[in-house]
């Protein structure tokens, strides 16, 4: 990681740690190495960032905060990937995903309202350099603080409060990005706000199916139910103690678009 990280994201050096957590049983807790640097933005993707690359703002909060600096909510997990592509392609960067060997969301198509095989089928390249999203445990490690984690049980606090807004103090809507605390690695939001959604399909049992594992991608293709990974809780959560705790993961159809679920990216450092 010889270059300093692009504006608004921070470096993510490489780890051992474990990931989930003793007391939860559908969550095994096992040893985890991710031997790949990355960056990843240090705030969950705006609604003005966007409608930047997208052309239109999907979200349901819309005022509260000024303008823009709203997370981006109501979009799919389809969604996300077609705005990381884009991105990319607009930042002269190599894009990661690819349907049917395209990288170009507009020969992709429509985006889907169901679950669908073919888009389902999309691969990640890990080793270009543009936007994609983060996988389960590269988004559980970068949420502990990476090689800076002080075992807290939150994004960078044991106070729910002072890193999330949750149902105890959100009013049940979202609000600007980075306006909370951020953790050890200058992450805001990794916590509460809104859920965030990552690269890996969704598995009860998937993290403890090998011993030690490397870069893990989540479940077999498919998953469960066409269901991916979120991760941190949102705004909404009624256990906010439990759901925007750094261990703790959910699932949301590929599909499927909610006013409590957006999305941050990453990218792989490639230097």
């Amino acid at each position: 990681m010889s270059l300093p990280p692009p504006f608004d994201f921070v470096a993510v050096r490489g780890g051992t740690f474990l990931i989930g957590n003793s007391d939860m049983t559908h969550v095994p807790q096992i040893q985890i190495t991710l031997t790949r640097n990355f960056y990843m933005c240090d705030h969950e993707v705006t609604q003005a960032e966007y409608q930047d690359v997208m052309g239109t703002n999907p979200s349901y909060f819309t005022t509260g905060g000024t303008q823009g600096n709203l997370p981006v909510e109501t979009v799919s997990w389809y969604d996300a990937i077609v705005y990381c592509n884009k991105l990319s392609m607009e930042k002269n960067l190599t894009p990661c995903y690819s349907i049917n060997n395209e990288t170009d969301p507009d020969i992709w198509g429509t985006v889907p309202t169901s679950s669908n095989t073919t888009w389902n089928s999309v691969e990640c390249d890990w080793d270009a350099n543009g936007y994609r999203l983060p996988t389960n445990a590269e988004w559980e490690y970068a949420a502990r603080g990476g090689n800076k984690a002080t075992d807290t049980i939150y994004a960078g606090s044991n106070n729910v409060n002072e890193v999330a807004w949750t149902n105890l103090n959100s009013s049940m809507i979202t609000h600007e990005v980075k306006m909370k605390n951020k953790n050890e690695l200058g992450l805001f939001d990794m916590s509460g706000n809104v859920a965030e959604l990552c690269w890996d399909w969704w598995d009860n049992g998937y993290k403890a199916s090998s011993t030690n594992p490397s870069n893990p991608t989540g479940a077999p293709d498919q998953g469960y139910y066409s269901n991916k990974r979120v991760c941190g809780g949102s705004m909404a959560v009624s256990d906010p103690e439990v759901s925007c705790s750094v261990y703790y993961g959910g699932y949301h159809q590929v599909y499927d678009k909610s006013s409590y679920v957006g999305f941050r990216v990453v990218r792989t450092v490639t230097d």
